[in-house]
């Protein structure tokens, strides 16, 4: 392969992979993605219970303001919600 930039192929796989891993609906930030991890987490057990009913798992809702997005992630099985913002990136 060719590249014109001083990144290498494996850097640049590395960095493609990580944008991708923050592509749930499009977190802006490791503090959103590990906070999206941690409720995933919190709720495996719904999400095991769910495989009987269609196999839901938690969702991401964006809510557009002026200033930036807020993101809440949400279980399908029991209905909590968590605000996972991270403001520090707008």
């Amino acid at each position: 392969m060719d590249f014109k930039d001083t990144e290498t192929a494996e850097e640049k796989i590395a960095r493609l992979e990580k944008q991708l891993e923050m592509s749930v609906g499009f977190l802006n930030s490791e503090k959103e993605l590990k906070a999206f991890k941690r409720f995933c987490k919190k709720h495996v057990k719904c999400q095991l219970s769910a495989k009987v009913n269609g196999g839901k798992v938690p969702y991401v809702i964006f809510n557009g303001t002026g200033i930036g997005t807020c993101k809440k992630v949400v279980c399908q099985v029991c209905g909590e919600e968590k605000d996972i913002t991270d403001i520090s990136v707008w």
